[in-house]
């Protein structure tokens, strides 16, 4: 009689189990603003989500984490202590067989430890 129990028991945390893991995943991934611009060619809409999930004001540092957990790969600036570089890359096929390289890139401005301002830009390197 306990045996079916646990196993009720156990059924009903499998999907609060599964729920909590997908609230741990970061909701931005540059992997999907490339597909949505690769759909839609919308710049903006890739702007606005990256400004939904991190607004000004967010803590510096938190933005970083966010970029990172996203995919980019985050450098400061030599000459500007206050501009955090974050760039996500990877590669594409054009005009049917030439290979190019993608960048989106965003740069965070620091303001008194928060965010003051985000940009975020998207280039193509064609060889």
């Amino acid at each position: 009689m306990c045996k079916p129990l646990l196993a009720l028991v156990a059924l009903l945390l499998i999907p609060s189990e599964l729920e909590a893991k997908d609230e741990a995943k970061p909701s931005l991934q540059f992997t999907v603003l490339e597909d949505d611009y690769q759909w839609n060619n919308d710049i903006e809409k890739a702007r606005t989500t990256l400004a939904r999930e991190i607004p000004p004001g967010t803590s510096f540092w938190s933005a970083l984490d966010v970029l990172e957990e996203a995919g980019a790969h985050c450098t400061g600036d030599r000459q500007d202590p206050e501009i955090a570089r974050c760039v996500y890359s990877d590669w594409m096929m054009v005009h049917d067989y030439y290979r190019a390289n993608f960048y989106w890139t965003a740069v965070v401005h620091l303001d008194d430890g928060k965010v003051g301002s985000l940009t975020l830009d998207r280039t193509v390197e064609e060889k």
